[in-house]
């Protein structure tokens, strides 16, 4: 009986893993910051065919080797050819874009895609540049600032006179391009009688990128207009005037201005610190924190990530898609975000009309009128009397009120589906096994009313301890 013919077995080709192995390495170069990415894209739009000659050249040592050794030489695969028009597409991609830089504005497609600073390489350079200039500035006169790209720091100062630094960014191919457009880039004064001007000018240059980032240094007493599309804002300490500040895509900080401030951001988030006098805030922000304002807080638009607002003096007045909320003061703070809302040391009247929040609100007093749904509301009132109304509907979420154990009120309650608890032995409870449960009756001589309902949610009324 004959022996069965071994067939010799094909060898798997080592050429794909030995590309991936290339392209691993380089990935792992800009990951750990040895080579910025910006280097790694300009040397793969270069070089990227050595990647196919490593191939070509695997593919030949294997093709040898099996022929020498009587085995059949190993294929592409369906993996070897989907790596190789992936190599070839994204090389053939990178080549255009590297060769196409100087007739595309790549510096205003990275701003308005936000790409990282590391592939600026990848299209030119940033050359930084200071530039000073300075401004007779008329008494009492009010001062607009416009900027398109870059940071505005002001600050007061003694002198009579407007002096600006500007330090600026220029995204350009080479040293002669980035010369040409700071040159034409300058900012600008213009003087309007009692108004002037300050033009960052980051357009001079036409659609070149140039940032911008100001220090201003102006003489006090004098009104303040600055709009700007992507930069920060901060006013410092000192300032004393009133304030417009307009910003399409920055964060605002101001601290300790004698004056107005009116702020409206379309994305960044705000910090007002020490404002004597009153804010509002229009727009969209990510956070809004508010403190020491000895005027009114209105604020106006939504809050994206969260608002928190500390010892405002006057009235509380924000409206957004979700809340409806007037107090007439907060001498502690209030927090808010997407799913709560939590405050201190409340003034009223309180009115509050929101939906999907767990409210706890702690030493309020006045009249509350307070609305909510999908979540759990605890109120407790000032530990003094008489307290004021409280009038508290909250569909789907329980209630819990807390009140003074002196107090004298009147109270109806009802809950659809749940039950009602209280620690004064003055009320009536009924609660049914099946359909509505209800708290009735007079505490004392009744001076303020309490109503409260809920369609699905239990109901406390509590003695403060």
């Amino acid at each position: 009986m004959s022996s069965p013919v071994l067939v010799p077995q094909r060898r798997r080709s080592l050429a794909g893993p030995i590309v991936l192995i290339a392209l691993g390495i380089l990935f792992l170069l800009g990951n750990l910051h040895i080579i910025t990415w910006g280097r790694i894209g300009v040397w793969f739009a270069h070089y990227w065919p050595l990647l196919l000659i490593l191939w070509g050249g695997v593919k030949l040592y294997e093709h040898y080797r099996a022929k020498n050794e009587g085995v059949p030489a190993s294929g592409i695969g369906a993996g070897g050819v989907f790596l190789l028009i992936f190599v070839v597409l994204l090389g053939l991609t990178a080549t255009g874009i590297l060769k196409a830089k100087d007739q595309i504005n790549w510096g205003a497609v990275r701003d308005d895609i936000q790409m990282d600073e590391d592939l600026v390489l990848l299209f030119g350079n940033d050359y930084v540049y200071e530039q000073q200039v300075e401004q007779d500035f008329p008494v009492g006169a009010s001062l607009r600032i416009v900027s398109d790209r870059g940071s505005v720091n002001v600050n007061v100062w003694d002198e009579k006179n407007i002096r600006v630094v500007a330090r600026k960014s220029i995204f350009a191919k080479d040293q002669g391009t980035a010369d040409s457009r700071n040159a034409q880039s300058a900012p600008q004064f213009q003087v309007n009688g009692n108004s002037v001007v300050l033009n960052a000018n980051t357009k001079g240059a036409g659609d070149a990128t140039v940032r911008a980032d100001l220090d201003v240094f102006m003489p006090k007493g004098a009104s303040l207009d600055i709009a700007t599309r992507r930069g920060d804002v901060v006013i410092n300490p000192g300032f004393v005037g009133d304030v417009k500040i307009s910003n399409s895509r920055g964060d605002v900080m101001a601290d300790t201005v004698k004056g107005n401030v009116v702020l409206t951001v379309e994305r960044g988030s705000a910090r007002l610190n020490k404002i004597d006098g009153n804010v509002t805030f229009q727009g969209r922000g990510d956070n809004v924190d508010i403190a020491e304002v000895s005027g009114t807080v209105r604020v106006s638009g939504d809050v994206m990530e969260g608002m928190k607002l500390t010892n405002i003096k006057k009235s509380v007045i924000f409206q957004s898609s979700r809340t409806d909320m007037e107090l007439a003061s907060v001498e502690g703070d209030l927090s808010l975000d997407s799913g709560d809302l939590r405050g201190t040391r409340i003034t009223g009247p309180v009115k509050l009309i929101t939906r999907s929040k767990d409210i706890h609100l702690e030493d309020v007093s006045g009249d509350v009128r307070l609305e909510n749904n999908n979540g759990m509301v605890e109120l407790h009132t000032a530990d003094r009397v008489p307290m004021g109304n409280i009038e508290v509907s909250n569909d789907r979420g329980d209630i819990r009120l807390v009140v003074p154990g002196k107090a004298n009120f009147q109270v109806n309650a009802t809950t659809r589906r749940g039950e009602v608890q209280s620690d004064f032995n003055e009320l009536t409870i009924n609660n049914s096994d099946h359909g509505q449960s209800v708290v009735t009756g007079n505490v004392g001589k009744p001076t303020s009313k309490i109503q409260v309902t809920s369609d699905s949610g239990d109901i406390e009324i509590r003695k403060i301890s």
